[in-house]
């Protein structure tokens, strides 16, 4: 989403009318054009099968102690944005609604907007909420049990809720959406009962 745009070129709805944006000028220039479209199409291929097969790719699935000291799988953030931006471009919005500190937790909502296709029917917008333990230096020195930084937690929060967000168009559903087949194994859910 563009913001203080001046010169026009933003449409209502906050997305830039030119899809090519004022990037456009400069990497045709380039001599390194072709790399950089072939690229990108390799990673909008990859991204596009692994939504439509609704398979995460193994090599970016990590593992993960939870609660109950089980083991969950997850994807990074980086994975995830890789994603959003490799299926939609520079047509997709992350934005914070809401946000709360606790005593021991934050927790984020959060809003994602994509472009799927034209005009204002064309966007779709999925709401999540996210969470981040408060992290605290450790007794050892003179900061022992002091919240080392919020700012840190409250971006995993919004990680969190943005990964949970991108899965409901799909991307990392099968990790996300209580499908995967470790998530089942180690919990003893079966999502299709």
């Amino acid at each position: 989403m563009v913001n203080g745009n001046t010169n026009g070129s933003e449409n209502g709805n906050g997305y830039h009318s030119d899809p090519e944006g004022a990037y456009q000028g400069l990497i045709l220039k380039s001599s390194n054009y072709e790399r950089w479209k072939a690229k990108q199409q390799a990673e909008f291929e990859a991204a596009l099968e692994s939504l439509l097969d609704e398979k995460t790719p193994k090599d970016a699935i990590y593992k993960r102690q939870g609660r109950g000291n089980m083991q969950f799988d997850y994807v990074q953030g980086w994975w995830m944005i890789k994603q959003l931006n490799a299926l939609f471009s520079r047509h997709w919005s992350w934005r914070i609604e809401r946000e709360e500190v606790g005593q021991s937790q934050v927790w984020v909502r959060g809003v994602l907007t994509v472009r799927m296709g034209p005009g204002e029917e064309g966007l779709v917008s999925k709401e999540a909420y996210g969470g981040a333990d408060i992290k605290h230096f450790g007794g050892g020195n003179s900061k022992g049990g002091q919240v080392i930084d919020i700012a840190d937690d409250l971006k995993a929060a919004s990680t969190d809720a943005l990964k949970k967000a991108a899965s409901m168009i799909g991307i990392a559903a099968d990790i996300y959406g209580g499908h995967s087949d470790s998530a089942q194994s180690k919990s003893g859910f079966d999502p299709k009962r």
